[in-house]
């Protein structure tokens, strides 16, 4: 079994970021068709925290997990007013 650190070097060996960050597999113009102004950044935002903290590297199962996390979340806020 590898260590915590061991995977996390042996995932930036293979993405090729020794030498800066893991690049964001998605920008404001993949959510502007179904968002606006703060709302975009927002979920710019999730994305790329999403993307590091899951490994995803598949772009649109990244969206989609995206809206999927954002519906409930907001789904969870509206139930608690």
């Amino acid at each position: 079994d590898q260590t915590r650190g061991e995977m996390l070097l042996d995932r930036v060996m293979k993405l090729g970021i020794t030498d800066s960050p893991e690049k964001p597999l998605l920008t404001g113009k993949d959510f502007i068709d179904i968002a606006q102004g703060d709302q975009i950044g927002l979920l710019v935002k999730k994305a790329y925290q999403l993307q590091i903290d899951e490994n995803i590297t598949e772009k649109n199962f990244l969206k989609q997990a995206v809206l999927q996390k954002n519906i409930v979340g907001c789904l969870l806020a509206i139930q608690e007013k």
